[in-house]
């Protein structure tokens, strides 16, 4: 609102913002880490395209951290449409739960907020798989605690089964 306009509206430029790729990456074997991730932005996303884990269930960790600092809730929704959920109470990873063979239309996201800011011990994020290769779609949000003073510097995807991972990884910092 500009009220020495006489229709009382005055446009201008939208504040500078918005999102850079940092890294895409090819997943293969049973384990691909991105590591060395820019501390320079406010959150990440990212973006999992035609996704897969052999069959078996795909799982990410931030910087390596495998104790059981990873909390999830999983929503899973059927091709009935029936609603089913779990919760994993200190997890060493977060999961996509299901078997997820690959598929070009196995798409997931990955929300990661206030990553670098390393006084903030608790990172709130959220995943969302549209296709497990089963018509099947699910959300799963988790807590990552326990970082102490460290932000997040690498994020790792791999097949808890030892299934082989496949699809690619792009990663973007968020102002």
């Amino acid at each position: 609102a500009d009220s020495t306009q006489t229709t009382g509206i005055k446009w201008a430029t939208a504040a500078s913002g918005g999102m850079t790729l940092l890294s895409t990456t090819t997943l293969s074997g049973t384990t691909t880490t991105v590591s060395s991730i820019s501390g320079s932005y406010k959150h990440l996303f990212c973006l999992t395209r035609g996704m897969g884990a052999g069959g078996s269930t795909l799982a990410f960790r931030t910087n390596g951290i495998t104790t059981s600092n990873y909390y999830c809730n999983t929503y899973t929704i059927g091709n009935a449409y029936a609603l089913s959920t779990s919760w994993s109470n200190g997890s060493t990873e977060a999961q996509f739960n299901g078997n997820i063979a690959a598929n070009s239309s196995n798409n997931g996201t990955l929300w990661i907020y206030d990553y670098s800011n390393a006084a903030a011990p608790y990172k709130l994020s959220e995943a969302t798989l549209y296709s497990d290769g089963n018509d099947k779609w699910m959300q799963v949000n988790w807590v990552n605690r326990g970082l102490g003073s460290n932000a997040i510097n690498s994020i790792t995807v791999f097949s808890p089964g030892g299934g082989t991972i496949s699809g690619t990884l792009l990663i973007y910092g968020v102002n």
